[in-house]
């Protein structure tokens, strides 16, 4: 999981992160991927998947990094 800029939070299956930072999950594996909106002076731009603010994904069978970019207000 990463961030734009680094430092942010994303929530992973209601777990907090902060990007960037690595995990194991298993394939097939479902994830609730959030972005919690606002954070400080930033606000939710996109997903590097292109997916809504909140989406779940199914963990793919090789190493995949999900971006999470955030705007100024």
């Amino acid at each position: 999981m990463a961030t734009k800029p680094a430092g942010l939070v994303v929530l992973v299956n209601g777990t907090s992160l902060t990007g960037p930072t690595t995990f194991t999950s298993w394939r097939g594996w479902p994830l609730r991927l959030e972005a919690p909106s606002p954070q400080g002076s930033r606000v939710f731009a996109s997903w590097s998947n292109g997916r809504a603010r909140a989406h779940t994904v199914v963990t793919p069978g090789r190493n995949r990094t999900y971006t999470a970019t955030f705007r100024l207000r």
